[in-house]
C-alpha cells in the first residue's frame, strides 16, 4: 500500500459508512485548537457476490470458467481486455464482451478460450461494470487477472 492510500477493512456489506477527515492544530496566532473536518464522504458498501474463476493453460491458450453468485444482480457487461504491458504504460490491444448463462440456481456462468497473444508483454483482465444504482456504476471492475512477462 503506498503512503496515498487508506485501506478500511472488515466493512459490512449494504451498510452506509461516513468518513470525516478531521485537522486539529494550534493557530499560531491565536494559540487555540481548531477542530476542523477537511473533507467528509459518505459511501454505502456492495451487497455481496462471489465470483470464482477457474483458469487452466496450454501452449496456445488460456481456458477459463466462471461462475458468479450474484443475488442482487449488481455485476453486468462482462468484456476480457488485452494490454500489452511491454513499455512504461498499459497499451490498449483489444475488448471482447463475455456471455454469461443464467443457471436454475440464478448463478451466471461462461465458460471461454483465449488465444495467448505473442511476441510481447501482456496483462488479460476480465472485468464487468457494478451497478449499484441507478446513477452509480463502476466500470470495467476486475475480476480476474492474467499477467505474463516474456522471458
Amino acid at each position: 500500500m503506498d503512503s496515498n492510500t487508506l485501506e478500511i477493512n472488515q466493512l459490512k456489506s449494504e451498510t452506509t459508512y461516513q468518513l470525516h477527515l478531521r485537522a486539529r492544530f494550534i493557530h499560531p496566532t491565536t494559540s487555540i485548537q481548531p477542530d476542523l473536518i477537511i473533507y467528509y464522504l459518505e459511501f454505502t458498501t456492495t451487497p455481496d457476490y462471489e465470483v470464482i474463476v477457474s483458469m487452466t493453460e496450454d501452449v496456445d491458450y488460456y481456458y477459463i470458467d466462471i461462475e458468479i453468485d450474484d443475488p442482487s444482480n449488481i455485476l453486468h457487461q462482462f468484456n476480457y481486455i488485452i494490454y500489452d504491458i511491454s513499455g512504461d504504460y498499459p497499451v490498449y490491444i483489444l475488448e471482447t464482451p463475455l456471455s454469461m448463462t443464467l443457471t436454475l440456481d440464478n448463478k451466471k456462468v461462461t465458460t471461454f478460450s483465449i488465444l495467448k497473444p505473442i511476441g510481447y508483454d501482456y496483462e488479460i483482465r476480465i472485468v464487468c461494470n457494478k451497478v449499484l444504482s441507478t446513477g452509480t456504476t463502476y466500470y470495467s471492475t476486475p475480476l480476474y487477472v492474467i499477467t505474463h512477462d516474456l522471458p
